[in-house]
C-alpha cells in the first residue's frame, strides 16, 4: 500500500468515527429532551388538576362559612331584633349562590359531584326559604312563632343533610388531590431519574470520545512520519517545477503583452458603448419631449372640433359634421400614437412606477370588456368572456395590467374580421395565473412571434385600415409592462388559426 493510500484510509476512518460518536451524542440529547420535555408537560398537567381539586376544596370550605354566617345573621336578628345581624345573612346567601355556581363549574367533569351539588342546591333553596319565613316572622312582630320555627326538627335536619353533602363533595376531592398528587411526585421521580440518566450516558459517551481521539492522534503521528517521507520526493519533484517555472514565465511575458492588447481594444469597446448609450438616452428623451409637446396641439385640436360640432361658432351642417368626426377620429388615433410613443420612451428611462398589490382578477376583466365593447359592436365580433372565481387574486398594478387588456383586445377586434370571435378566459395553478386573450383573426407566423414583441414593427402593416395603423409599440409596451410586474406575455399562434397571448402573473 502507497503512503497516500495509508493516510487516505486513515482519514476516512477517523472521519467516520467522527460521525458515528456526533451521530450517537445527537441521538442522545434528542431522546433526553423528548422524554424530558414529556415529563415537565405531564407533570404541568397533574399539578394543575391538583391545584385544581385545592380549589374545589376551598369553594367548599368557602359555602361552609357563608352557610354559618347566614345561620348565625338570622339567629343574631332574632335574638337581639337587631337588623344589623341581616347584613352576614344576606352577605352569606349571596356568598353561597356564588359558591355554588363556581363549584359546578369545577366539578363539571365529575358527574358524581355535580349529583351532590344538585342535592345540595335543593337542600340549601329549602332551609333559605324556612330562614325567610323566620325573619318575616320577626318583622311581624310574632317573635315567639319565628323562635318555634328554629327550634323545630325541620331546620336541623336541614343543617345535617347540607353537612353530611359537603362532607361527601369534601372527602371525594380529598380523595382526588391525593391520586392526583401521588400521579404528580411521581412524574417528578420520572423527570429527576431522566436527567440523572442523561448526565451519566453524556459523561459515557464524553469518556469513550476521549479515548477515541487519543487513538486517532497516535494514527496522525504515524501519519506524520509517512509524510515526512513523501516530503522527501516532494523536494525532488520541486527541482524539475523550477526548470518548468522558467518556461511559464517566458510564456507569461508573452500573454502580458496580448493582455496589453486586449485592454486596449476593450478601452476602445468602453468609449463606442458609453457613447452608444448617450445617444439612446438622447433619443429615448428626444420621443419623450416629442410627445409631450405634440399632446397639447392635438387635444387643443379636439377641444375646438368639439366646440364646432356643438355649434358654438354658427350651425353646421351634416357634411361638415362628418368631416369634424373625421377629425376628431383621426385625431384620437394620432394621440394613441403619441401616447404610444410616450410610454415607450418612460419605459426605456425607467420613468414608469408600478404599484403592485392585491389585485381581484373578476374587477379587472370584467371593466375591460366594458372599455372594448364600442369596437366589439362596430365589426360585429362575438365577445365570450369566461369568468374566474370571484376570490382570484393576483399580483399586479391594476391600471398597467387593464392598460396591457385592453391594448390586446384592440388588437384582437383589430385582425379579426367581421362575425368572428374574441375570448377572454383565465387559469390558476402553482400560484400562476394565465389570462388568455384569443381571436379567429388570420393570425401571426412562427417566425415573427419574438418580432412582434420588438418596438416599431408591425405583422402585414398594409393589411390593416389606415385608421386602425399604429406604429408598433403596443405588445412592446405590454410585454415590459408585464415583466416590470414579475410576469411575461406570450402569443401562440398559426397563420389562419387565430392567435392567443396570454398574460403570466403571480397569485396573492
Amino acid at each position: 500500500m502507497s503512503l497516500d493510500s495509508s493516510s487516505d484510509l486513515v482519514a476516512r476512518q477517523s472521519k467516520h468515527r467522527r460521525r458515528v460518536i456526533a451521530a450517537s451524542s445527537a441521538i442522545v440529547t434528542i431522546v433526553i429532551g423528548l422524554v424530558t420535555m414529556v415529563t415537565i408537560v405531564r407533570l404541568r398537567a397533574s399539578r394543575a388538576l391538583a391545584n385544581h381539586t385545592l380549589e374545589v376544596l376551598r369553594r367548599t370550605e368557602a359555602l361552609s362559612s357563608h352557610l354559618s354566617d347566614a345561620e348565625t345573621g338570622e339567629r343574631g336578628y332574632l335574638i337581639t331584633n337587631d337588623t344589623n345581624y341581616l347584613e352576614p345573612y344576606h352577605a352569606g346567601r349571596s356568598g353561597i349562590d356564588t359558591d355554588t355556581t363556581a363549584l359546578r363549574d369545577l366539578t363539571r367533569d365529575n358527574p358524581e359531584q355535580q349529583r351532590r351539588l344538585d342535592a345540595l342546591g335543593v337542600i340549601v333553596r329549602r332551609k333559605f326559604d324556612q330562614m325567610e319565613r323566620t325573619v318575616a316572622l320577626q318583622r311581624a312582630g310574632q317573635a315567639a312563632a319565628a323562635v318555634d320555627m328554629v327550634r323545630s326538627d325541620s331546620g336541623k335536619a336541614s343543617m345535617d343533610s347540607i353537612r353530611r353533602i359537603m362532607i361527601a363533595v369534601g372527602d371525594a376531592e380529598r380523595a382526588l388531590y391525593r391520586e392526583r398528587d401521588a400521579r404528580a411526585r411521581g412524574l417528578f421521580v420520572a423527570l429527576v431519574a431522566t436527567v440523572v440518566i442523561g448526565t451519566l450516558l453524556s459523561a459515557m459517551i464524553a469518556g469513550y470520545t476521549h479515548r477515541l481521539f487519543a487513538r486517532d492522534a497516535d494514527v496522525k503521528e504515524a501519519a506524520a512520519v509517512l509524510l515526512e517521507q513523501q516530503n522527501l520526493q516532494l523536494q525532488e519533484q520541486a527541482t524539475e517545477l523550477e526548470l518548468q517555472q522558467e518556461q511559464l514565465e517566458q510564456q507569461a511575458a508573452e500573454l502580458e503583452m496580448q493582455k496589453e492588447e486586449l485592454q486596449t481594444t476593450a478601452d476602445e469597446l468602453a468609449i463606442r458603448s458609453e457613447a452608444a448609450e448617450a445617444a439612446n438616452r438622447a433619443k429615448s428623451d428626444f420621443l419623450a419631449t416629442m410627445s409631450h409637446e405634440l399632446r397639447t396641439p392635438l387635444n387643443a385640436i379636439a377641444g375646438y372640433a368639439d366646440l364646432m360640432e356643438l355649434g358654438v361658432r354658427g350651425a353646421v351642417s351634416d357634411d361638415q359634421r362628418d368631416d369634424l368626426r373625421r377629425i376628431k377620429r383621426n385625431q384620437r388615433h394620432l394621440l394613441s400614437l403619441v401616447n404610444d410613443i410616450l410610454n415607450f420612451a418612460r419605459l426605456e428611462t425607467g420613468r414608469v412606477d408600478i404599484a403592485i398589490e392585491d389585485v381581484p382578477l373578476d374587477d379587472v376583466l370584467s371593466e375591460t370588456e366594458s372599455l372594448v365593447s364600442p369596437q366589439l359592436r362596430a365589426r360585429s365580433l362575438e365577445f365570450t368572456y369566461v369568468r374566474p372565481d370571484a376570490a382570484l387574486r393576483v399580483r399586479a398594478d391594476r391600471d398597467k395590467l387593464q392598460q396591457i387588456l385592453v391594448n390586446l383586445l384592440n388588437n384582437a377586434c383589430k385582425f379579426t374580421p367581421p362575425n368572428g370571435r374574441v375570448t377572454v378566459g383565465s387559469e390558476a395553478e402553482n400560484g400562476v395565473v394565465r389570462v388568455r386573450v384569443s381571436d379567429t383573426g388570420r393570425g401571426i407566423p412562427a417566425s415573427r412571434h419574438k418580432e412582434i414583441f420588438e418596438p416599431f414593427v408591425q405583422v402585414d402593416r398594409h393589411l390593416s385600415p389606415d385608421g386602425d395603423q399604429g406604429i408598433g409599440l403596443g405588445l412592446a409596451i405590454s410585454r415590459e409592462l408585464a415583466r416590470a410586474m414579475q410576469g411575461d406575455l406570450t402569443v401562440e399562434s398559426e397563420p389562419g388559426s387565430g392567435a392567443t397571448f396570454t398574460i403570466t402573473l403571480k397569485t396573492a
